[in-house]
This record gives structure tokens, C-alpha cells and sequence, in this order.
């Protein structure tokens, strides 16, 4: 349950930083916060982690962020080339890693391979957060990846440990219960349409209720697959936590794996709701 409670307050905490500090302070956030959760999957997926190997991947990861500030932040870059220059980034840097394999002999391709991953895990899937807020109510519509991640992680917990008996995937999580992962969608989906009600009513927010409904799948079902999805990667190499920032209950990466699925997922429903 503190994971839990741990997990909401750094969450809540970003959301407060973004509403306090907009701009450029939350570029330079997001990328420290991608650097370190892209360090602590490196040194789970890596037998050795070198300090060169990772200064690469946080160049790369400054670049990415770089590029979104100056085409998002400052418009320097016109805005068509946003997504253009991204992909650029990422396919440069699979070149960059792969030839730097090559002097790094203890570097093999399934490691080659586990860093693009974790490339586009950790840091692609974070960015979007920037893609969100900068749409005309981007404050507002953020708050949805938070509800949505809190509520599914704390109505899962609750109802699970209450009522929990059918195992969903044991080999995993072995925690994890079909009634649980049922009390979570449904308490994600209270929240953010109670959420939604209220900034409609007080803010002149103007949701469409099929907007509300598109939300219902990946906030009630996505966040869990991120849970799940960094337990497996968990499991695969022998490790409880990725990091060990805050003792006893992980890493960045582990409180925050649950909103790493969500953002994509609604930045596309907002996207296609004309909501920008």
C-alpha cells in the first residue's frame, strides 16, 4: 500500500511541478526523469553498464527532449518536422548503439537490442506528456493520465486484497486477481468521469461524453498493462525493483510504469477528438 500511496504522490507531484513551473522546466524535468528511469532499465537489462554506453543513450535522450522544446517550446523548428525528426532520433540512435557495441566487446545485440527498447520505454513514452500539454487545455487534460493511473493502481489494490481469489497472471504477479484488475478499470473510470463532470460543470472544460467513454479503455485497462508489462521484464531478469532511489520501494521506472502506457493511448484519443 505505501508503493501505492508513493506512486500517487510522485505522480500528483509532476502534475503540481507542470501547473507551477510550465515551459522549459518541464522539459528539463522530463528528461531527467527519462535519463534516470532509462539508467535503472539499462542496469537491469545490461550484465555491465559503462559509463560511456550510457552517456550515448543520455545524449540521445537530451536530443529528443532538445527537439521538442524548440519545435513545441520555442517554434524555432516548424512543427511539421516535429514527428519527422523524432523518428530520425531514434533510428540514429539503434545506428549509434549498435556501432558502439561493436568497441564495447561486452556489449552483445540482445543488449544492443533491450537499450532500443528501452529507448522508446523510457523515454519516447514519457515525452509524451509534452505532446498533451501543449494542447489548448493540456492542464486540464493531463489530470486524466493521473486519475486514471491512480485510480485503476488503488481500486486494484483495494478490491483485490479484499475479494481477490482468481489469479490473472501468476507466473508475473502473483498478487494480481481478475477481481482486482476489475475493481481497478471500474474505479479508474468512476474517477475520471467524476473528474470530467466537474470540469465541464466549473470550467467550461467542454469533454464530449464519447471523448469520457474513448478515456474508459486506456485508463482503466492500459495502466494495468504497464504494471504488468515491467513485472514481466522483472521476472525475466531476477530482479525485484529496477532502481533503488527510494529503499523499499524501488525506482522511478517502478512508481511509474503504470503511467507510461496510459500516455500514448490518450494523447490519441484527444488527438482524434480534435481536442488540440
Amino acid at each position: 500500500m505505501k508503493a501505492r500511496i508513493i506512486s500517487s504522490l510522485l505522480a500528483l507531484l509532476l502534475l503540481v511541478y507542470i501547473y507551477i513551473f510550465p515551459g522549459l522546466p518541464v522539459y528539463i524535468l522530463l528528461f531527467f526523469i527519462s535519463a534516470l528511469m532509462f539508467y535503472e532499465f539499462l542496469h537491469v537489462t545490461n550484465e555491465k553498464l559503462t559509463l560511456g554506453y550510457y552517456i550515448i543513450c543520455s545524449l540521445f535522450t537530451l536530443m529528443y527532449y532538445a527537439n521538442l522544446y524548440l519545435t513545441i517550446g520555442l517554434s524555432i523548428i516548424p512543427q511539421e518536422y516535429l514527428y519527422t525528426l523524432n523518428i530520425l532520433l531514434t533510428v540514429f540512435f539503434a545506428l549509434t548503439v549498435l556501432v558502439a557495441s561493436m568497441f564495447y566487446k561486452i556489449k552483445t545485440f540482445k543488449e544492443v537490442a533491450y537499450t532500443i527498447f528501452g529507448y522508446i520505454y523510457t523515454v519516447i513514452l514519457l515525452s509524451f506528456i509534452i505532446l498533451i500539454l501543449k494542447m489548448e487545455k493540456g492542464g486540464l487534460l493531463f489530470v486524466y493520465v493521473w486519475l486514471g493511473a491512480l485510480g485503476c493502481d488503488l481500486w486494484a489494490f483495494l478490491i483485490g486484497r479484499s475479494f481477490g481469489k482468481i489469479k490473472i497472471i501468476k507466473d508475473v504477479s502473483p498478487n494480481k486477481t481478475v477481481e482486482g484488475s476489475i475493481g481497478g478499470a471500474v474505479g479508474s473510470i468512476v474517477m475520471i468521469t467524476a473528474y470530467t463532470i466537474i470540469i465541464n460543470l466549473f470550467y467550461d472544460a467542454g469533454i464530449p461524453w464519447y471523448v469520457l467513454v474513448a478515456l474508459y479503455i486506456p485508463c482503466g485497462l492500459f495502466s494495468q498493462f504497464g504494471d504488468w508489462c515491467a513485472s514481466y521484464i522483472k521476472r525475466q531478469f531476477n530482479v525485484k525493483d529496477f532502481g533503488k532511489i527510494m529503499p523499499g520501494h524501488g525506482g522511478a521506472l517502478d512508481r511509474l510504469d503504470s503511467i507510461l502506457f496510459i500516455l500514448p493511448s490518450v494523447y490519441a484519443v484527444f488527438l482524434l477528438a480534435g481536442l488540440q
